[in-house]
């Protein structure tokens, strides 16, 4: 736990003279409320017992002192029910990204499947849309034959009205004359269809060989899209977990050492030099053999609602 600093304004009840440092810190008191010494509140605190006084020098030259104890049952407890409820949070967190990144799997590949539906979709409608152009033109020739077939019948009628063949076979070519280019549609009418329908069949060909070329291109680019998003959505799983199986074991090695032969809990505070106050330098757990901070806000946070102050006058920072 990082080192953590509040200044607490003493009462001037120390005892000059003989009185040890460890002393003048057991008998001061905090002045949001004077009904408890330090020394009272730390002796009688719940969650220790075994609690040892020493004095000491700092590294910068500072008079130190400091309350260690050992944790009693209860505070143990608390730390396993807490851990189990962290875990629980750790899993179910896990689980909630787990679920939220399948679901994202799902996504990804029907999107793709759609954009390869309408990818296919696109080239199908090319056909067909050449397909409907060509009945149309197939149609409108068809009309156009019927209206100059209709239109030379006509007057060919109103040329056998005449008196005599030649003047029959003079009206029929005046006829043929009026409608100049359009009669040799009306009789080469066949050809010119088949002859349409050839070139546009060629054409169609090389519009749905454009256009299958560009389905391909398309195709490959979807799929490519895809499988990059899929891929991306896979390493944010294999994160997940990787994330989630690190949160289990520094978990797991926290509570590893939160036992009762491993642990004190420590509250150290340093004199001021004219001796009439003192600092709180620091409130929290160390290991018992190394003298080692828990260098973590997990087994400070998992008590703030549970008791972790003496009494109600110094608190867990």
């Amino acid at each position: 736990m990082k080192k953590q600093k509040l200044s607490l304004v003493i009462c001037a009840i120390f005892f000059f003279g003989c009185s040890s440092d460890i002393d003048k810190v057991k008998d001061g008191i905090l002045d949001f409320d004077k009904s408890l010494t330090i020394g009272e509140a730390i002796d009688n605190y719940k969650m220790c017992e075994n609690v040892a006084w020493s004095s000491f020098k700092s590294d910068n030259g500072r008079d130190m002192v400091e309350a260690r104890c050992d944790l009693t049952n209860r505070f143990l407890n608390l730390a396993e029910n807490s851990f189990k409820n962290e875990k629980r949070r750790v899993e179910e967190n896990f689980n909630e990204i787990a679920k939220n990144l399948l679901n994202n799997e799902k996504v990804i590949k029907e999107e793709g499947e759609k954009e390869i539906y309408n990818i296919n979709l696109t080239a199908d409608s090319i056909k067909n849309s050449f397909n409907e152009e060509v009945e149309r033109e197939l149609a409108r020739m068809q009309r156009k034959f019927e209206h100059y077939k209709e239109t030379f019948d006509k007057c060919t009628e109103e040329a056998k009205r005449e008196a005599n063949q030649a003047a029959i076979d003079s009206s029929i070519a005046t006829c043929k004359f009026i409608m100049q280019g359009n009669y040799d549609f009306m009789v080469n009418y066949n050809d010119y269809v088949q002859e349409y329908k050839q070139a546009s069949n060629q054409k169609l060909q090389e519009a749905v060989a454009k256009g299958n070329e560009q389905r391909k291109v398309r195709l490959q680019e979807s799929d490519k899209k895809t499988q990059s998003k899929l891929q991306a959505n896979k390493q944010a799983q294999a994160n997940n977990t990787q994330t989630h199986n690190s949160n289990l074991k520094a978990l797991q090695e926290i509570y590893n050492n939160i036992t009762k032969d491993t642990l004190n809990l420590v509250f150290q505070f340093s004199l001021d030099k004219k001796g009439d106050g003192l600092n709180v330098e620091y409130v929290g757990l160390k290991l018992k053999e190394q003298n080692i901070d828990l260098d973590n806000s997990f087994l400070m946070q998992i008590y703030q609602n549970n008791e972790i102050s003496i009494s109600k006058y110094i608190k867990f920072f």
